[in-house]
């Protein structure tokens, strides 16, 4: 048996000088998240809190409303409880996506709309399917989006966090 101590010092650099493998670093960075499905809100736990800014878009299209509603969401995913933190931003101010080539804007619009004016429509969806007519401000889509469960779908970001998107109506027995 020999005792550390009697052992060479071997330095950081020798030691750990082999290459990182990307995808094996990734698929464990990925493995710390949660899995990805549906996962729903649940206010009277879990209040979401809203978060209003606005900013001049890059493109010269003009000022841009933002709310970012922060909280957590549940799922139980395969019988296992999961719980995580959402971040979801939506727009009333309709923006098309831009298009994207190699993860890189080419400057050029989609004929789609982007994430924020998504998330957006669906709330009015969901606001409209639940109370039977249209909001009549913004700020009650807001409202109702904190008072109300709602259901997003999460998924692993390349960024390495959680996503979410399509707000929908939340399971039933919820």
């Amino acid at each position: 048996m020999t005792d550390e101590r009697d052992e060479q010092p071997v330095d950081i650099d020798t030691l750990f000088n082999q290459e990182v493998n990307a995808a094996e670093a990734d698929a464990a960075i990925s493995s710390l998240l949660p899995p990805k499905g549906n996962y729903q809100t649940n206010p009277d736990e879990f209040p979401l809190q809203a978060y209003a800014n606005s900013f001049e878009e890059k493109d010269g299209s003009g000022v841009r409303r933002m709310i970012t509603l922060i909280g957590q969401v549940f799922a139980t995913i395969e019988g296992v409880e999961y719980k995580t933190r959402l971040r979801l931003k939506l727009s009333p101010d309709a923006r098309k996506a831009q298009e994207y080539v190699d993860d890189q804007p080419t400057g050029e619009l989609s004929d789609k709309d982007d994430a924020a004016t998504k998330r957006w429509n669906e709330a009015l969806k969901l606001y409209k399917d639940k109370c039977k007519e249209l909001p009549k401000k913004e700020s009650n889509v807001i409202e109702f989006l904190q008072s109300n469960p709602f259901r997003v779908y999460g998924y692993h970001g390349r960024d390495g966090e959680m996503g979410f998107s399509q707000i929908t109506a939340p399971k039933r027995g919820r």
